[in-house]
Parts: structure tokens; C-alpha cells; sequence
């Protein structure tokens, strides 16, 4: 293989829009990669290099070649490997509002069929990684005992969603690529993830969902463009794209991340990025 090192790795954050600015990087600038994420240095690492270039590269291309796996924002162990083993390598960062994160967060795992309740308040308690995977800068201070700011490239959603391209060409910019001039070649938002209308459809949903996924045989009987109609209208009668978090949710979230402790957290990420998060994002 010419290239042993990933141009880059993106490390994080999840539900931060990671898939979409992944995926833009590798078409626009012609990169390889056949999976987005091998969690490698955080859960696989076990499984050795070979593997992982298996997974990211199986064809052997002399072409750069790129993952983007969110669990390495969060994972003790995945700063020093890194650097350790591709100390070359690019790292991009991508961060969302973390009330946004949030309610993205609970609207996914409901979604895929993890979280079995359509309540935030009570989800938030079942679950921490809601709240914790978007008080982002403990994590990132892990990062910051093996790079040095300059190594690392910090995007911010807000930020891609005001002004995408001069936001989009910094990040080329720090990759070595050259600027786009055009917005039209970047590819639509995608994984928006829908909630179920209610308590019993929700369950009527998970049921059907997992009655197929459990059932390849008769999944591979139904030719995939009759399976796309059928999840379209069967996804229509049972859930809604509900992109507006409710203001009750929304302050329940906020006060959450505006108490003592971890408000310090995002005073020092504001201090680190030199933006003022708190007004931006509370």
C-alpha cells in the first residue's frame, strides 16, 4: 500500500453532522474509504492494522485514503494510539450545539429502537450519554495532552450552517485541498432520524422493523426498490419528522448544561475555540 497513513481521521463529535461533512471531504477531494467508521483505536484495536486497513482500504488503492470514527472524541485510549501509530495524520473535529446534540441524540436512539421512551425528561435519566457525549471539552482536553491546537482543525455546525462555504474551504484548506467555488457539489444534510406519532406506534413500528431485520430470507425475496416504497409509506403511517425541539425540552436541556460545573466546561471550550459559546448556544 503507497499510503500507510489516513490523510485524515475525524474523531467526533457524534450526532454533530460527522456523516455529511465525511462524506462531502471524501467525494469532493476523491479519497478512499470503504467504511466511515472502524472505531479501530477506540473498540478494535485488538483486532490489529491489517484489519484496519482492510476495512478502510480492501482494494489496496494508491489513492489517500480517510475515516471518521465519533468514538474517538470520547475514548481514553485513542489520542495516544493515534499519534503513537499516525502521527501525520490530519484531525478534524466537528461540534454542534450540544442542546441540538441532545435532542438528536434521543430522536436516533428512539428511532433504531434503543430508547423505549418517547419522554425526554425520563430518557435523560435512563440514559447519560445524551447529556455527556455534548459537554465536549473534558474529552477534548484528553486530545489536547497529544496535539497541539495547530494539528487539529475544530469545526463548528453553526458556523458551516452560516456561512458553508468559507467555513467548508478552511477545512480544505488545512487538508491541502483546493478551495470549491460552488456549493451545488455539496451533497444534502443527511441521518435525519423521525419519532414515532405515539407509545403504540412506536411499538407497532419496532416490531415490523425487527420481524424484517430478523427475517433476511424473506427481506432478500423483496426486490430493494419495492422495499424502499414500502419503508417510505410504512414509516409515513407511523412516524413524523419532528425537526423542532418543543421549548419545555428545550429548557429542561439547557438549564442541564448551564449548571455550575459543566457551564465552566464550556467557558473554557469558548477560551479554547476564542468564540463565546455560551451566547451562541445558551
Amino acid at each position: 500500500m503507497k499510503n500507510k497513513y489516513p490523510l485524515f481521521i475525524g474523531i467526533g463529535g457524534h450526532r454533530c453532522a460527522s456523516t455529511w461533512l465525511f462524506q462531502n471531504l471524501k467525494n469532493i477531494n476523491d479519497l478512499v474509504s470503504t467504511s466511515k467508521e472502524t472505531h479501530f483505536f477506540s473498540r478494535h484495536f485488538d483486532h490489529g492494522f491489517n484489519w484496519y486497513y482492510n476495512k478502510v482500504n480492501n482494494k489496496n488503492s494508491k489513492k489517500s485514503f480517510c475515516e471518521f470514527s465519533t468514538s474517538y472524541l470520547y475514548d481514553y485510549f485513542a489520542p495516544q494510539r493515534i499519534k503513537k501509530y499516525f502521527p501525520k495524520t490530519k484531525i478534524i473535529i466537528i461540534l454542534r450545539n450540544p442542546i441540538y446534540r441532545f435532542y438528536s441524540h434521543f430522536k436516533h436512539e428512539t428511532y433504531i429502537g434503543h430508547n423505549k421512551s418517547l419522554n425526554l425528561k425520563k430518557s435523560f435519566f435512563e440514559n447519560p450519554s445524551y447529556f455527556e457525549l455534548g459537554n465536549y471539552y473534558p474529552y477534548l482536553k484528553r486530545w489536547l495532552n497529544f496535539y497541539n491546537k495547530n494539528e487539529m482543525h475544530i469545526v463548528l455546525l453553526d458556523d458551516m450552517n452560516n456561512d458553508t462555504l468559507t467555513t467548508f474551504n478552511k477545512l480544505q484548506k488545512y487538508l491541502g485541498f483546493a478551495p470549491i467555488n460552488d456549493l451545488s457539489i455539496l451533497s444534502d444534510p443527511i441521518n435525519f432520524s423521525q419519532l414515532p406519532k405515539n407509545k403504540h406506534k412506536l411499538d407497532s413500528y419496532l416490531l415490523i422493523r425487527n420481524f424484517l431485520k430478523n427475517n433476511l430470507t424473506l427481506k432478500n425475496m423483496i426486490p430493494e426498490k419495492i422495499r424502499k416504497i414500502f419503508k417510505k409509506k410504512f414509516e409515513k403511517q407511523l412516524l413524523y419528522e419532528k425537526n423542532n425541539l418543543p421549548i419545555k425540552d428545550y429548557n429542561f436541556i439547557k438549564k442541564k448544561y448551564l449548571e455550575k460545573k459543566v457551564k465552566e466546561n464550556f467557558k473554557k471550550l469558548s477560551f479554547f475555540l476564542k468564540k463565546d459559546l455560551e451566547s451562541l448556544w445558551f
